[in-house]
């Protein structure tokens, strides 16, 4: 499936692929492996461009995966099916942070992943046109969704017990999610405001 998540076919079909596989990452201990695999997949298939080259101002390589679908096809067109349901996917993923993804290429995590919904979507929501008001506030929404996920399994309490913190736990604590979104808040004042509401 994620062949044709990578082929030039209708956004509209694209996105109800990713609602999809979506469909298969629930709750169950099950559609939490399936999560597990799915990651390694969209690292793989580079669905969001994620290892390293060249890249735009923006941050991403240019004329490839989602990204590049979001600012050069669905943005002039003012209706975004494929990433809203690109988010609706990484939601029913972020509960399964997976360990180590993208280490033989790039920093761990899914910082690559953070970084598009919070900085390519969430950010830009207000600078964006719609041809449907309403799918304005179904994209706020998934973003937020996927921020607050993010943030639902960040535990700090291995750092607030004192001691020696071992650089594992650190590790783990840095590619979680939850540590992407806490910081661009913590640092970035633009996101700040989006979050709080100016």
């Amino acid at each position: 499936m994620l062949d044709l998540v990578r082929s030039h076919v209708a956004l509209e079909l694209k996105g109800k692929l990713f609602d999809t596989l979506a469909a298969f990452c629930d709750g169950s201990e099950l559609g939490g492996e399936v999560a597990r695999l799915m990651w390694i997949n969209l690292e793989r298939y580079e669905v969001l461009p994620v290892r390293s080259a060249i890249t735009t101002s923006g941050g991403w390589k240019k004329s490839r995966g989602v990204p590049a679908e979001l600012e050069e096809i669905e943005a002039p067109a003012r209706t975004y099916p494929a990433t809203l349901s690109f988010i609706h996917l990484l939601n029913a993923l972020v509960p399964f942070p997976p360990d180590n993804l993208g280490s033989g290429h790039r920093v761990p995590g899914i910082g690559p992943y953070v970084r598009f919904v919070v900085e390519d979507v969430l950010l830009k929501i207000d600078s964006r046109e719609y041809a449907d008001p309403a799918e304005r506030w179904r994209i706020t929404d998934a973003a937020l969704e996927f921020v607050q996920k993010s943030l639902e399994g960040f535990d700090l309490s291995a750092l607030a017990i004192g001691g020696q913190v071992s650089a594992d736990a650190v590790q783990k604590l840095i590619q979680h999610p939850g540590f992407g979104v806490l910081l661009r808040v913590l640092v970035d004042s633009g996101t700040r405001d989006v979050l709080l509401g100016h």
